[in-house]
């Protein structure tokens, strides 16, 4: 098994919980999402992190086989 760790940016993460909350728990989300990032972080969480504020999920699929070690890099 092995655990990656998706993290985004602050701003980026709030866009994509706005584009699929809102109200109370649109609030919720945005508050727990910056809890578990700190937590998720002091704990070491994931045997690697990739940064998927700027990636398309081709992108980022073939980046986490290929760190995995499970693809060849290009």
């Amino acid at each position: 098994i092995v655990v990656v760790r998706l993290v985004a940016d602050p701003e980026t993460n709030a866009s994509r919980l706005h584009g699929r909350d809102s109200g109370a728990g649109l609030e919720w989300h945005l508050a727990r999402a910056i809890e578990l990032a700190d937590l998720l972080e002091r704990n070491g969480v994931g045997d690697f992190i990739v940064d998927a504020s700027d990636s398309t999920p081709d992108e980022l699929a073939k980046e986490i086989l290929v760190r995995a070690g499970w693809m060849p890099a290009d």
